[in-house]
């Protein structure tokens, strides 16, 4: 069927780790779009790697080419795009096993949630770093698939995810789990508030006297002034690189906290526009520096001491929440205002296609702009038949699988079995990634993504949440309209989601 044109010996897992053995890999005819892409990312000369289904790869000088080899980079052939708090971690792992399967170490990367003619070479690039590299062979015959994968749950609630995945990976598929949604925003309100009660605790320790004075000699020790005068793409990545210098030296003199990066990202952001702007007058950037410095950490005199203590405005991207009611009740309150119209005429009509047209004309007036992370957005977030319909309209439904988050706790083989099929992989036997013992796949999940717990506030298993009577009633009759056009959307009704 393809012509093949290279032969890939590419890294398998083995021993459900990040070590690897080598396979060979078939490779089809190239495509115009990949070789443009290619090209703009790495400015190599000759056509770019393309994948088995479609997938595109890019070959990388990296100086160590062997005789008849040389490595690629591949961008996803599928990506989990949803829903936030619907099992994507537990999916995501559990792929992660997969030998056919390559998923990025990092969740939730956040690329294609912006409009594409934002997305540049330069950036693509740094994306397609997170992807494991290939070694190509010129030589060897073929045999099985490999492919890889990314996870980012927010992209099917974002305004821009699918119509930029769309332009840059034509072929890509998506898998979206839904879960019931009062349970889901409830869920996403409890992890809200993990949230907040982390970044109060950093707080107290940098309110601290050892904290503050920890805090800052790790920002006095950063050595010397950003890359001023660098294009845009390398003062972001000089920053990157300054603030894993700066967590490490935070973790180590006061110790691991999942929301140091919530606080120095902003931080050192002002750092670097003080920085610039003293250099632009003429003035010394590194004073501009310590003056930020002395303004978050003061140091003040007090008789024969000098304690050390701590800004909060400095603090900068600080989470809030109101309580659970008020939350719910004003969200709905908007929503139900907003889209009034449309449902009603729902209603009447039944004719789903043509209200979720109405629905997408003056849905962004409704919500604001739809962010990313764990917003304030908990309602919005569940309204899935709005979120489909403008995602269809760059990805087909046959590229699209739905999952019900239920079905992947109540049987995971089916669940699995049907997801590879989709992505075209051989039938794997998960059966060590499923045991019986509830704490495994928390175990492995922590193992895959050993920061994600702590910067999130996710969690495997949560408390139950009792929600006043009144106020279930409340989100399910909200819900119910949404809920059925939805199922008109996927042909199929989710038990339990209508109250009866």
């Amino acid at each position: 069927f393809f012509e093949i044109k290279f032969l890939l010996y590419i890294i398998l897992k083995s021993n459900k780790s990040n070590s690897f053995e080598w396979f060979d890999q078939a490779i089809p005819n190239q495509s115009e779009e990949s070789t443009e892409i290619c090209q703009g990312i790495f400015n190599l000369p000759g056509l770019p790697l393309n994948f088995p289904y479609s997938q595109i790869c890019c070959p990388i000088d990296t100086g160590s080419k062997q005789e008849g080899k040389e490595l690629a980079k591949c961008l996803p052939s599928f990506i989990i795009a949803g829903c936030q708090k619907s099992g994507t971690t537990a999916l995501t792992a559990l792929l992660d096993e997969h030998p056919n399967i390559s998923m990025t170490k990092k969740k939730e990367i956040h690329f294609f949630d912006k409009p594409k003619e934002t997305i540049k070479n330069k950036s693509l690039k740094n994306y397609i770093e997170y992807f494991s590299p290939l070694m190509i062979n010129n030589d060897e015959p073929t045999t099985p698939t490999f492919i890889t994968g990314e996870a980012t749950p927010f992209y099917i609630a974002s305004e821009d995810a699918c119509e930029s995945m769309n332009h840059f990976m034509p072929h890509i598929k998506l898998i979206v789990l839904v879960r019931n949604p009062v349970d889901r925003a409830v869920s996403e309100y409890k992890m809200k508030e993990r949230r907040i009660q982390d970044q109060r605790y950093l707080i107290e320790i940098l309110s601290s006297e050892y904290g503050a004075k920890s805090a800052r000699l790790c920002f006095q020790n950063m050595t010397s002034s950003f890359h001023i005068s660098a294009p845009n793409f390398q003062r972001t990545l000089d920053l990157k690189k300054r603030n894993i210098n700066l967590i490490n030296c935070l973790i180590k003199e006061i110790g691991p906290n999942g929301k140091w990066e919530q606080f120095t990202i902003p931080l050192l952001q002002v750092i670097a526009k003080r920085e610039r702007s003293a250099k632009d007058r003429g003035l010394d950037p590194l004073k501009a520096r310590f003056e930020v410095i002395d303004k978050c950490f003061p140091v003040q005199v007090n008789f024969n001491e000098f304690p050390f203590g701590f800004n909060k405005d400095c603090y900068i991207r600080k989470e809030n929440v109101n309580e659970f009611n008020t939350a719910m009740e004003g969200e709905m309150t908007n929503l139900n205002h907003c889209l009034a119209g449309p449902l009603i005429e729902f209603d009447k009509s039944r004719n789903s296609k043509l209200v979720l047209k109405t629905m997408d004309k003056i849905i962004n007036d409704c919500t604001g702009k739809i962010n990313k992370g764990i917003s304030k957005q908990f309602l919005y977030r569940g309204l899935y038949a709005i979120q489909l319909y403008k995602c269809y309209k760059y990805i087909p439904k046959d590229r699209i699988l739905i999952i019900h988050s239920d079905d992947l706790k109540a049987k995971p083989d089916d669940v699995l079995n049907i997801v590879q099929n989709f992505i075209g992989v051989p039938i794997y036997n998960f059966t060590l990634s499923l045991k019986t013992d509830e704490n495994h796949i928390e175990n492995l999940i922590s193992e895959k993504f050993p920061d994600f717990k702590n910067k999130t506030g996710w969690r495997f298993i949560s408390d139950p949440v009792e929600i006043p009577i009144d106020i279930k009633k409340r989100l399910y009759d909200f819900y119910e309209p949404h809920n059925k056009l939805f199922f008109d959307t996927i042909a199929h009704e989710l038990p339990g989601w209508i109250l009866k």
